[in-house]
């Protein structure tokens, strides 16, 4: 069941995830990072698998109280993650635990995979840390009203973000400050700041040469795979612009033969973007403001 998250008032205590165990399942290192800090700072203690087949590994014994699954893994993705999960859990007669989603796509047929694989929820990247909270608290009480209950379960729309809705145009080139911010409070320690950006450096370096690959080598499947990873990291840095060329180099990618001079125009965009992206986060890093909280 796709649960609606309801547009609340701010949370007032940050602990509210206390005595929580969440089984956090993200390939990516600075997503990670992210996510491990906003679930700290919320008061939750967690668990990682770096893959999918991590995840089934861990899982029975790692006794968490809600997984939270990226979606797009290589060799076995969310999706597959999440069914062999409720497998287990059927075949070892255990309370199927929530499964949260974590997406950088909010489309129909998206929501519809999330449903079909047995997922609770889904929240679309970048996570927010408000949301994040909201949602964890929301599927555990609900898995503890329906245990033991043969319910019939209903999907409805989330309102986080309308199914198939694009991005306002006009987005500022460069990194959003306000998601900055958010990211270093919830990091608490200026080291661990400071250490997200430069991964998100390491790995988004290596990314861009897979995607430059991909692109010379007119391969529209990889082009499509490297820019969705690329794109989710890079909103939750606060590259909303970066994000948004990327989703559409994506999509573009994905559309079958989309016309070369479109490809290109949007190939040049993303790099020239991820050029000035990048100059920020080193002077971020190097900021003395990036230092203190």
């Amino acid at each position: 069941m796709i649960l609606q998250i309801a547009d609340t008032a701010s949370m007032t205590e940050k602990k509210i995830l206390g005595g929580t165990r969440v089984l956090l399942v993200e390939d990516n290192l600075a997503n990670q990072k992210v996510a491990l800090a906003m679930l700290s700072y919320l008061g939750a203690t967690s668990v990682v698998a770096g893959s999918g087949e991590e995840a089934v590994k861990i899982f029975a014994d790692c006794r968490a109280n809600v997984v939270l699954m990226d979606c797009q893994m290589p060799t076995m993705d969310g999706y597959q993650t999440t069914r062999i999960i409720r497998k287990m859990e059927k075949e070892k007669g255990l309370k199927a635990t929530p499964v949260i989603a974590l997406t950088a796509n909010a489309m129909h047929k998206d929501r519809q995979l999330c449903l079909d694989a047995g997922m609770d929820d889904y929240l679309t990247k970048p996570i927010e840390y408000e949301l994040l909270g909201k949602a964890i608290l929301k599927n555990m009480a609900l898995s503890a009203e329906q245990a033991g209950a043969n319910t019939v379960a209903t999907a409805s729309p989330p309102t986080a973000v309308a199914c198939g809705e694009k991005p306002p145009s006009g987005i500022p080139s460069g990194l959003d400050h306000g998601v900055l911010a958010q990211l270093k409070g919830v990091c608490e320690l200026p080291e661990l700041y400071e250490q997200i950006l430069s991964i998100y450096l390491v790995e988004s370096k290596s990314q861009i040469s897979d995607l430059d690959e991909a692109y010379q080598a007119v391969d529209g499947v990889l082009l499509a795979e490297v820019a969705h990873g690329l794109k989710s990291c890079s909103r939750n840095i606060g590259a909303r612009l970066l994000g948004q060329l990327l989703e559409d180099l994506e999509y573009t990618a994905k559309s079958g033969v989309p016309a070369p001079s479109e490809t290109d125009f949007l190939y040049r965009q993303t790099l020239a973007e991820y050029e000035r992206v990048t100059l920020l986060i080193e002077e971020e890093i190097n900021a003395p403001s990036a230092r203190a909280n």
